[in-house]
């Protein structure tokens, strides 16, 4: 542990290796040995590849990019007021009456 400390010029290599170790090879366990051990350095030497997954994108409260995608769907439109929407429903339904108060009156009369 010791050389790996000095080679890659990190001081604190030596202290998460002991926490490291004292967490996943307990003796309670039974797992107090030298293969549990190298496991344990072999994770260290990745320790950076964690860091990264943990810091990345969409890891945290992602405050500006949860918008987005809205904001792409608009072109990046800000301050403009939205368009109206158009009454589809009482125009279909309208239509609908009066297609009924044809066939009424052609039954009817």
């Amino acid at each position: 542990m010791h050389r790996v400390a000095n080679e890659s010029g990190r001081l604190w290599p030596w202290w998460d290796f002991v926490v490291d170790y004292n967490a996943r090879c307990s003796m309670k366990a039974k797992k107090y040995s030298k293969e549990c051990a190298e496991t344990v350095v072999r994770d260290l030497d990745n320790w950076s590849v964690k860091a990264i997954r943990r810091k990345t994108t969409g890891t945290g409260r992602m405050r500006y990019l949860r918008h987005l995608p809205r904001r792409f769907k608009s072109n990046f439109r800000e301050g403009a007021e939205a368009a109206p929407k158009k009454r589809a429903v009482a125009a279909s339904s309208s239509y609908i009456l009066d297609l009924y108060c044809t066939k009424l009156r052609s039954i009817l009369f």
